[in-house]
């Protein structure tokens, strides 16, 4: 293949009490490119980073998938680099771009799940590097893990998050904390249309749409499906990449595509994502296009962390001094990307159920995952990784592992989220859970021994949220002999028995629950509100003067304490309460009714 030329250089008294119960553009006429035309340029060029959240590579008509309809991106791919075996470092959707937009591994950047964790300030990362270079950055968000507060907006001009924006043609069920493709694009189309034209951008665009539920069909078909959202996807990028080619220069940009992770669509027996790290899940798309780059196919594997520090060689500037990945512009420039030890990981199953973690590593065509049962594939000869090779190859698994211990278990940088916020991850499917870590040596189920339990308790909550309400805490009973030492799995059911009425069997749970453990977030606060349903008034002021002597500055439960004083008759007390609340929660639903109780 033709070398790359080259690069550029230089450059959240009478009430109805709300109890807030916590749980989570045309192509360019469809013509093939074979080279991006060589032209001088006077700044540095645009960057666009497009990820395209839960998709998996094998499903795109470019990486041979003859039933997918994406001609949009597959001209991304005829005209650039092709990477056939990228993958991510995580199959969660915050800590994934992390990693991208940092060059970091996990355990690095601290970023682990997407409940609760936050990238650090004093994380470097892609973003802030080009705007020091005059780059006017914007990033344009499409769901609730990659909210402003969970650390990724450092460095960008704009940070639209706007995730109330909703979706026009409303198609998505109650609830949902994203918004359509079509609706990120048409901000990110706006906001490059104001940019000064003799100044870089760099715009980064996440579209949500393949994530579960799947809502979009494809052509002909009767029924929404995983592929429907994908051509849904390609269509909204047509128009966009339509709008950027009229308003920027098209010689003079760089185009990134990629996703944060795949999608199980039942293989291994997992439905979405999260919980394995096959490559169903750990497996993603990425496609370059630059100036000067001719097409070219990298067969050897490579990682998510690779994605800034490419951008920046590409761009002629310094990389990130404390990035895990490399540039791949050598890989594209003679085909052949270097063998390497690529890390990944999945904590989900530890942080909310008390499973094993699992990590491996990727060494070329072979795959280790440490488990409590090692398994090890030959990805060339098992793609599917069907066959595990562990007990024919234990001196490589011994010798990957090795590479493991000297990684360590790293950092973990954590908040807490608001009950709000984790509502609304828990819509998105990402199960809400303690932000928590857990003592390394105690023996820790198998997850591929507890996955049949997570469908099913994933299925509890689907059912729940479309309304089958006793279908939910059916199947919740059937999983308690499963689940009975996990503190999550109770505050979950109890989440369903308030939505239910059944205010005496969410006691119960959410008792249980502080049994395992007293610290677990919001059960405390959730239990005094059920103790309220059911009128225990004095046991639901002796638990909130607990909960406020360790969060005095908790509004709820400063409302709840307030309305459990009213009834145990004292004003006073009430009166106090609720005039911290109105000043902890002025935006509350609530608030109103209270100032007018108050007199204020």
């Amino acid at each position: 293949m033709g070398n790359l030329k080259p690069r550029f250089r230089s450059f959240t008294w009478a009430i109805v009490l709300s109890i807030a119960i916590v749980s989570g553009c045309n192509p360019s006429s469809q013509k093939e490119t074979a080279k991006i035309d060589d032209a001088p340029s006077t700044r540095l060029p645009d960057v666009f980073l497009i990820s395209v959240d839960t998709l998996r590579a094998d499903h795109l008509g470019c990486y041979g998938n003859k039933q997918s309809t994406t001609p949009t991106i597959d001209s991304l791919a005829k005209r650039g680099a092709q990477f056939e075996s990228a993958i991510t470092t995580i199959p969660v959707t915050l800590p994934a771009h992390s990693s991208m937009l940092s060059g970091q591994i996990p355990p690095v950047h601290g970023v682990r799940d997407n409940g609760g964790d936050q990238l650090s300030p004093t994380v470097e990362t892609l973003t802030e590097t080009l705007k020091s270079h005059g780059y006017q950055t914007g990033a344009f968000i499409g769901a609730q893990p990659l909210k402003a507060d969970r650390g990724l907006s450092q460095g960008f001009d704009k940070y639209d998050d706007n995730i109330s924006g909703g979706n026009p043609s409303n198609d998505r069920f109650a609830g949902r904390s994203d918004r359509p493709a079509e609706v990120v694009a048409a901000s990110a189309c706006g906001w490059i249309s104001q940019c000064n034209k003799s100044k870089p951008l760099f715009a980064f665009v996440h579209l949500f749409d393949p994530h579960w539920p799947y809502v979009k069909k494809m052509e002909g078909a009767e029924q929404p499906s995983y592929l429907g959202e994908i051509a849904y996807v390609d269509r909204v990028l047509t128009r966009f990449l339509k709008t950027v080619d009229s308003d920027r220069d098209p010689k003079n940009r760089i185009i990134v595509f990629t996703s944060d992770h795949g999608e199980g669509l039942g293989e291994h027996d997992e439905k979405t994502h999260c919980i394995f790290v096959y490559d169903s899940t750990i497996r993603i798309p990425l496609l370059i296009n630059a100036p000067n780059l001719d097409p070219v196919k990298v067969q050897q594997p490579v990682s998510v962390i690779d994605v800034a520090p490419t951008i920046l060689e590409l761009i002629g500037l310094e990389g990130l001094q404390a990035a895990d990945g490399i540039s791949l512009v050598p890989a594209m420039e003679s085909g052949t990307a270097e063998i390497r030890d690529l890390y990944f990981e999945s904590r989900y199953g530890e942080f909310r159920f008390g499973w094993a973690p699992l990590k491996g590593i990727r060494r070329g065509n072979l795959k280790y995952i440490s488990a409590p049962r090692p398994e090890i594939y030959d990805l060339e000869s098992d793609p599917g990784e069907l066959t595990n090779l562990y007990n024919q190859k234990k001196p490589l698994a011994a010798e990957l592992n090795d590479v493991l211990v000297t990684i360590g278990d790293g950092i973990r940088t954590k908040t807490e989220l608001s009950d709000e916020a984790i509502r609304k991850l828990a819509n998105l499917g990402y199960v809400s859970a303690k932000v928590s870590d857990h003592d390394p040596n105690i023996k820790r189920p198998d997850p591929k021994d507890r996955i049949e339990f997570y469908q099913q308790f994933q299925n509890a909550y689907n059912w729940f949220t479309s309304g089958a309400k006793e279908e939910a805490l059916k199947t919740m009973l059937g999983l308690e002999s499963s689940m009975s030492d996990s503190p999550q799995f109770y505050s979950e059911w109890a989440y369903f028995q308030t939505g239910a009425e059944k205010w005496q069997e969410a006691e119960r749970s959410y008792l249980r629950c502080l049994e395992l453990d007293p610290d677990y977030p919001e059960a405390a606060l959730n239990l005094s509100a059920v103790s309220i349903k059911l009128e225990k008034f004095q046991q639901g002021m002796d638990r909130l003067k607990i909960l406020l002597a360790k969060e005095p500055e908790n509004g709820l439960a400063h409302l709840y304490a307030g309305f459990c004083a009213k009834e145990l008759d004292q004003p006073k007390v009430a009166i106090e309460h609720w005039s911290q609340f109105v000043d902890l929660l002025p935006g509350h639903p609530d608030a109103p009714k209270i100032r007018a109780a108050i007199g204020r």
